[in-house]
């Protein structure tokens, strides 16, 4: 429980800055991560899977997922001549490949974009822009969304597996 309240109200930090500045803090971001790996560590101490192996498998993570999104920036970047996706956007997929897994983290992205895919027709449905024209805060929806991806899994052990022994 005490897991689940400190990554809802990180994420809501997140998402409230995001919102407000297109910015994420690191201190919010070493919060997420530290959060996620106790929460990685929980979770393999219940399935009896060694510390260290968790402690592997949930670096892995990150480093894919940050990696996929820092690959995606540079991407965009250099396809279109400025960036589409923030530098914190990425150290939040990093954090957020430890909670989630790489599994997980799929499902993040999913719900994340399809929730940015519906506020942009609503903005455009009611006559607004964003506040910057061609923005929106990605790391205000996908923060919230790694919780309640966690949060879903979290129950399920069959869930939960994957992320931990790399089987999926």
């Amino acid at each position: 429980m005490l897991i689940l309240t400190g990554l809802a109200l990180v994420a809501a930090q997140i998402a409230w800055q995001d919102l407000a500045t297109y910015t994420i803090s690191d201190v919010a971001l070493i919060a997420l991560g530290v959060l996620s790996l106790a929460a990685r560590l929980s979770e393999a101490a219940f399935l009896g899977v060694p510390p260290l192996t968790a402690l592997g498998l949930a670096a892995l993570d990150g480093l894919l997922c940050g990696a996929a999104f820092f690959l995606l920036r540079e991407g965009f970047y250099r396809w279109r001549g400025y960036d589409g996706l923030g530098f914190g956007d990425v150290k939040l997929a990093l954090a957020g490949g430890i909670l989630v897994g790489t599994d997980g983290f799929a499902w993040t992205v999913l719900a994340a974009s399809l929730g940015g895919l519906a506020v942009a027709l609503w903005l455009r449905g009611r006559g607004q822009a964003s506040p910057e024209p061609k923005k929106l805060a990605y790391g205000a929806l996908l923060a919230p969304c790694l919780c309640l991806v966690w949060l879903l899994s979290a129950g399920l052990p069959q869930l939960q597996a994957p992320a931990l022994t790399g089987i999926g």
